[in-house]
């Protein structure tokens, strides 16, 4: 992701607010590719002076996710219906 005209690890992604970055990664970057979008609740993109109140790795900017708060006892789900339901 590349956020005013900075390299991709110049970005910091935090999910809840904890950094996402990977260090296994060449260049420190977030691999958007793993991420669904399905237990998303709100996505924030911080750009410009603002994003120096996060450090040096937010050059560029900031992407926060939030994720959806869960409701009573964990229980599994079958996710296959809710990322499949166009298919059919």
């Amino acid at each position: 992701m590349f956020i005013r005209g900075t390299n991709s690890n110049q970005v910091k992604v935090l999910i809840d607010g904890i950094d996402a970055s990977d260090p296994s990664n060449a260049n420190g970057s977030f691999d958007f590719g793993q991420l669904l979008t399905y237990d998303m609740a709100r996505i924030e993109v911080l750009r410009g002076p603002q994003s120096g109140l996060y450090g040096a790795d937010a050059i560029g900017g900031v992407i926060s996710i939030t994720t959806k708060g869960g409701e009573g006892p964990p229980r599994p789900r079958d996710l296959s219906k809710a990322l499949f339901r166009n298919a059919e």
